[in-house]
C-alpha cells in the first residue's frame, strides 16, 4: 500500500485501529517498512502503533519488543511505558507493569492518571490492600472529581471489610460525579450502597457479616498451584479451542447434599436456602484439589464418557487465574463477586467438630469457634433483614461438606455470578446452567494424563503443540488403577 505522506499513513492506521483491523496495521508496518522509515520523525509512533496491534492480537512479547524499541529511541515516551505496562500484565510481569505505569505518571500525570488505578488493581489482586488504597488516594488528590477512583476505593474498602462508612461515602460520591449516567457502574454502585446501608443500620446483621468475613479470611489461600480433574474432551476445548473455564451453578452439583452441611450445623430453620419447596439461586462452584495424581480423584472426577481414570488433571497458577478474572471484570466495568479460592471444611456427623486437612490445629479451632459464634448470632437474630443473612450465608455454604469427603482436601472457587452471562449446556437434560470465567491456557503449569488414557502419547503431542509460548509440563500418571 503506497502512502502519499505521513498524514495519509497515520490516517490509514487510525482507520484500521478504529475498525479493529489489526492485521492490516501489521501488514503495513513490517520490519522492512520500519527500516525504510527509520529516519522519519514519526518512527517512534510506528513502533507504538505496531506494538498496540501485536497487543490486540495477543502477541504480547512482540508488543513489548516494539515498545522497547520506541523507548530506546525516546525513553520519555509516556505512551510507550503506559502501553508496555498492559502487555506486561498479560505476561504476569506485575512488578514490571507497576514500574511502567509509574514512569508514565511521572512523565505526564494528567494524561496518564488512569495508571494509578491499574497500579492499585494489581496491588488489590495481590492482596496489598494498603498499597491499593494509597494509589486511589493519590489519584483523587490530583483529580478530586475522578469518579472511577472513588468507585474502586469504595470497592477496596468493602472487599476487605474495612471502613464501611467511608466505602458507602465513596460510592455515593461516585454517583454524584456520574449524575445522569445509566450504566453498569452506577447500577453496581447503588447495589453496594444498599448493602452497606443495611450493615451500617443493622448491628446484628453487621456482626453476622463480620463473622462470615472472618471465616472466609481464615479459609482463603494464596500463592499456590491447584489442580482441576476433568475429561480430555474438556481439556481439548480449553487448550486447543481456547474456550473459557466454566463454573456450574450450585444446583447442578453431583452430590445432592452440597450446600446443606453448614445450614444443618447452624440449625438455620428460618432460611429459605434450606426450604426445598422454594427455588433459591445458588452460587457457581469451581472444584479443585492440591494433588495432581490421586487415585480417588481419577475414580470420581478424572473420567472420559463415564470411564474412570481416562481423563486428565490440569494444574494452574491460582493467583494468576484470579487476576485474569478480576482484570476481565474491571474492563467490563463490573465487579461484585468475591474472586478468591478457599479451603473446604469437613463437618463430622454429630456437628461437634470440623476437620480441615493440612491445617494447624490452632487454626482449625479458630474456625470452629467462629462457626459457633456465627450460629449464635444467626439463631438470635431479631432484625428484619433475614434475606440479607441468607445472601451472606450463600457465599460460604458450599465451603462446607461432610467429613466423608475429607480425604479430597478440596479447594473451591465460589462465585455469585451476578456479573456473568448465564449460559446453558443444552446437550444434557435438564439443561445445565453455567458461567464462563477466562481462558486458562496461559497459566497452566502441568497436564497429567490419567493412568488409563488411550493413546496417551498422541494426546500429549496435541497438547504440547497447542501452547504457543510457555508450554506446560505434560506427564502420564503411572498409578496402579484397577
Amino acid at each position: 500500500m503506497i502512502m502519499q505522506n505521513s498524514y495519509d499513513l497515520i490516517s490509514k492506521l487510525q482507520e484500521f485501529d478504529n475498525k479493529q483491523q489489526y492485521d492490516e496495521i501489521l501488514s503495513i508496518i513490517t520490519d522492512e517498512f520500519l527500516e525504510d522509515e527509520k529516519e522519519k520523525p514519526y518512527i517512534i509512533d510506528l513502533y507504538i502503533w505496531r506494538g498496540t496491534a501485536w497487543y490486540n492480537t495477543k502477541k504480547f512479547n512482540k508488543a513489548i519488543l516494539d515498545y522497547d524499541k520506541a523507548l530506546y529511541l525516546n525513553n520519555n515516551s509516556a505512551l510507550s511505558h503506559f502501553n508496555r505496562g498492559f502487555a506486561r500484565i498479560e505476561l504476569k510481569e506485575y512488578e514490571e507493569a507497576i514500574n511502567d505505569f509509574k514512569k508514565a505518571i511521572n512523565l505526564n500525570t494528567k494524561v496518564y492518571i488512569r495508571a494509578y488505578l491499574f497500579i492499585a488493581i494489581i496491588h488489590r489482586i495481590m492482596g496489598r490492600t494498603e498499597d491499593a488504597i494509597e494509589n486511589y488516594n493519590k489519584a483523587i488528590s490530583i483529580k478530586p472529581d475522578y469518579a472511577d477512583a472513588y468507585y474502586y476505593r469504595g470497592l477496596c474498602y468493602k472487599e476487605k471489610n474495612i471502613k464501611l462508612k467511608e466505602s458507602k461515602n465513596d460510592f455515593e460520591q461516585y454517583l454524584v460525579l456520574k449524575e445522569g449516567s445509566i450504566d453498569n457502574w452506577t447500577k453496581y454502585a447503588n447495589y453496594h450502597i444498599k448493602e452497606l446501608e443495611e450493615r451500617l443500620t443493622d448491628k446484628e446483621l453487621d456482626n453476622i457479616a463480620n463473622c462470615i468475613f472472618a471465616i472466609k479470611r481464615e479459609l482463603k489461600i494464596q500463592n499456590e498451584n491447584i489442580t482441576h480433574y476433568s475429561s480430555l474432551t474438556v481439556a481439548k476445548s480449553l487448550f486447543i479451542d481456547k474456550t473459557k473455564f466454566r463454573l456450574s451453578e450450585g444446583n447442578f452439583m453431583n452430590d445432592p447434599s452440597e450446600g446443606t452441611e453448614l445450614l444443618k450445623f447452624l440449625d438455620c430453620k428460618f432460611s429459605s436456602i434450606n426450604n426445598n419447596n422454594e427455588f433459591f439461586r445458588k452460587p457457581f462452584i469451581g472444584s479443585f484439589v492440591k494433588d495432581d495424581n490421586n487415585l480417588n480423584m481419577w475414580r470420581f472426577y478424572g473420567k472420559e464418557d463415564g470411564s474412570e481414570a481416562m481423563g486428565c488433571s490440569i494444574t494452574i497458577k491460582m493467583d494468576e487465574f484470579i487476576y485474569d478474572i478480576q482484570n476481565s471484570l474491571t474492563q467490563k466495568e463490573e465487579n461484585i463477586s468475591d474472586i478468591n479460592f478457599y479451603r473446604v471444611v469437613y463437618i463430622d456427623k454429630n456437628y461437634s467438630e470440623v476437620n480441615i486437612p493440612n491445617l494447624l490445629e490452632i487454626q482449625t479451632q479458630k474456625i470452629f469457634d467462629l462457626l459457633n459464634e456465627l450460629k449464635t448470632t444467626v439463631c438470635n437474630y431479631q432484625g428484619k433483614n433475614k434475606i440479607s443473612i441468607e445472601k451472606y450465608l450463600n457465599t460460604i455454604t458450599f465451603l462446607f461438606k461432610s467429613d466423608d469427603y475429607k480425604n479430597e482436601d478440596e479447594v473451591r472457587l465460589v462465585v455469585q455470578g451476578v456479573e456473568f452471562e448465564k449460559k446453558y449446556n443444552k446437550n444434557v437434560t435438564p439443561p445445565k446452567v453455567y458461567i464462563e470465567l477466562e481462558t486458562i491456557d496461559k497459566i497452566v503449569e502441568q497436564i497429567t494424563l490419567g493412568p488409563r488414557v488411550d493413546k496417551a502419547s498422541e494426546w500429549a503431542t496435541a497438547f504440547h503443540y497447542c501452547f504457543e509460548e510457555k508450554k506446560p509440563k505434560i506427564v502420564l500418571s503411572h498409578l496402579q488403577f484397577k
